[in-house]
């Protein structure tokens, strides 16, 4: 979903982001800054929102805190200013509630549900949850007169149509130019991390701290992590498998020096106490990082699987908003 959909979505259901708003503006140039929406509240206090239809960042704070300290020094100092995003992580809420800052976390998921409890169809475009993409399937996996309908969201054989055909993650691997005997299939989910340092927010946060985290390995693992390239994926705040790209894979050699760990807060990693591999990420599979989500199956503790030996079902493709590289 882009800023201006979910500005859209906001502008007509203001109550979503707090009781009584109404709106005066969308886009309005305010002491020489444009910002996304305007309000009144409940109180006759203008209340100006800031909109990021993705995570909210530490940029993001300090452009708040920017736009609150050039409205406070004006004639008005009862302008509010708020920041909504799809999500707020933890670190962020903290930072935000230090600062004494408003924040709102608006979940795609739970705005999908309100609209549909509404009976509001307008913005059903904005939220195509499984999108089947044009891949070529091999004999294997598709019969002769069966074909995926993306119009209709089935697959039509004759004139009946049947429930879609599950896009496996081989057949997008094989279509990449990739051997699924090259690549392994990696999955983090760590219980171990410290509040706000999972793998998914280390993902969308802090992206040079999560590649560390997934470059120190077991060292009694080494012959499953031995292969051209990790398939990587990340479970997300609700429980899914969504991937987050393709790298190539060299060993390095033994960690070289004790290190902080990336994802425990004080955890040292010993010198000699695990392996290093050097991954680069590739542009093949670039257009669905943070949109493709597999069923990983039932084997969660197999963190790291052969894809030529464990072959995924494809759940979705979103059109969501891919989280930037930091």
């Amino acid at each position: 979903m882009k800023e201006s959909d979910l500005e859209s979505v906001l502008a007509k259901y203001p109550d979503l982001i707090e009781t009584g708003l109404i709106l005066t503006g969308r886009q309005v140039t305010v002491y020489g800054r444009r910002m996304d929406l305007l309000f009144d509240d409940k109180h006759k206090r203008k209340l100006i929102v800031e909109l990021k239809a993705g995570p909210i960042k530490d940029e993001h704070i300090g452009q708040i805190l920017s736009y609150e300290g050039m409205l406070l020094s004006a004639d008005n100092p009862d302008i509010r200013v708020m920041l909504v995003g799809s999500r707020v992580p933890p670190n962020i809420q903290k930072t935000l509630d230090h600062h004494g800052i408003a924040w709102k976390e608006i979940k795609l998921t739970s705005l999908k549900e309100f609209l549909a409890n509404k009976g509001d169809n307008q913005f059903d475009n904005l939220f195509e949850d499984e999108i089947y993409p044009s891949v070529k399937m091999t004999k294997n996996e598709t019969n002769n007169n069966a074909s995926i309908d993306n119009t209709k969201g089935g697959i039509m054989k004759g004139n009946t149509q049947q429930a879609p055909l599950p896009i496996m993650f081989n057949t997008i691997l094989r279509n990449a130019g990739l051997s699924p005997a090259d690549v392994r299939l990696i999955r983090h989910k760590d219980k171990r991390a410290t509040k706000g340092h999972t793998p998914y927010e280390l993902w969308c946060e802090n992206r040079p701290r999560f590649e560390k985290y997934q470059s120190e390995q077991e060292i009694r693992a080494r012959k499953k992590f031995t292969a051209p390239y990790w398939a990587v994926f990340i479970v997300d705040f609700n429980d899914d498998t969504m991937f987050a790209g393709l790298y190539a894979v060299r060993y390095q050699g033994l960690l070289p020096k004790d290190t902080l760990s990336s994802h425990v807060e004080g955890d040292v990693y010993k010198a000699g106490s695990c392996d290093v591999y050097d991954l680069t990420l590739q542009d093949r599979l670039s257009d669905f990082i943070g949109k493709l989500f597999i069923d990983w199956g039932l084997g969660y503790k197999a963190w790291v699987q052969y894809a030529d030996r464990q072959d995924k079902p494809v759940v979705c493709l979103n059109k969501g908003i891919k989280a930037d590289a930091d």
